[in-house]
């Protein structure tokens, strides 16, 4: 396709009025305000990577740079769940020239990126399907899964979770919006000394990054309330676009047992404001909590993690 390429830090270019142009992905990925936070959490470098054809933008691709002494890798941070292709087009264009031209603009951005860096990897976004343009050109394309749920549909749970949402109103859960990132981190420490397992960012550096996204009306966090206590929390990226992304979750065991995942799962999905289409899961790549997230009745999404 002969595209021309460009590779700067997300500040220098004003993506505000691409919110209604893109066909693929989802332009929370790109705001500048998040890969700004995140670049700041983990300590790397931002950049969005930026494809035309002549003088026409036809696509945008979040990136992260870690520079180790000389060399530069292209890697996947934690909180930067998506890292989507986010192809334009004009009004009108016809399905077969959309999918000729993203396959060529992905065969060209491989090219290009194969040319700078010896170590890549990022994930692209559900809504991209066809990798063949990273795939012809050397990159590699691993399945990874998801569950999304459209908001305007009923869910249908298993007997056994109607049984655990019917216990959970027994025991007087309610759920609630409140940013609490104290909460959160009271949950998830344990968690993580449980599974004997690391966020790979420290607790104070990912609070600052909550406390940034939630000042800028990207993020949000919802509880679930026994008593005084929140048993249960969860925290979304959400932009007030037609997606919403629930990237942390943690819950004391306990509460689990009576029921308290099932209702933060589906109360979630009614707290979800009218504009709000979908509701993405993220993850469905650990058995345990696939299988809970089958039994809710939720869809399947795969998605892919391109890597050198």
């Amino acid at each position: 396709m002969n595209t021309h390429i460009l590779l700067e830090e997300p500040g220098t270019f004003d993506t505000t009025s691409l919110k209604l142009e893109s066909t693929s992905g989802h332009d929370f990925w790109y705001n500048p305000h998040f890969m700004q936070a995140i670049s700041t959490m983990h300590e790397v470098k931002a950049l969005l990577l930026r494809a035309y054809k002549g003088d026409e933008l036809v696509a945008i691709l979040p990136l992260y740079e870690r520079r180790k002494f000389s060399l530069k890798s292209l890697i996947c941070p934690v909180g930067a769940y998506y890292q989507g292709l986010h192809t334009f087009f004009p009004p009108h264009t016809s399905r077969t020239r959309v999918l000729l031209d993203t396959c060529s603009i992905a065969a060209d951005i491989a090219a290009f990126l194969n040319s700078r860096y010896p170590k890549i990897k990022f994930k692209l976004h559900p809504d991209n399907l066809d990798v063949r343009g990273f795939t012809w050109n050397k990159l590699k394309a691993i399945p990874l899964y998801t569950f999304v749920h459209d908001t305007g549909e009923e869910l249908r749970l298993l007997p056994d979770e109607k049984k655990s949402l019917k216990k959970a109103h027994t025991e007087g859960m309610v759920i609630k919006e409140d940013f609490d990132p104290d909460s959160f981190f009271t949950l998830q420490s344990a968690l993580d000394k449980r599974k004997n397992h690391s966020l790979g960012v420290s607790y104070a550096g990912l609070k600052a990054f909550m406390e940034y996204l939630h000042t800028q009306n990207l993020l949000r966090q919802f509880n679930v309330i026994q008593g005084t206590e929140v048993v249960s929390t969860n925290i979304l990226y959400y932009d007030g676009g037609k997606i919403a992304y629930s990237v942390f979750k943690a819950s004391k065991p306990e509460a689990m047992k009576r029921g308290a995942a099932t209702l933060h799962s589906v109360s979630l999905v009614d707290q979800m404001p009218q504009g709000c289409l979908q509701l993405d899961f993220c993850g469905a790549n650990i058995p345990d909590i696939a299988r809970f997230k089958a039994a809710l009745g939720l869809s399947l999404k795969v998605f892919y993690q391109i890597s050198s």
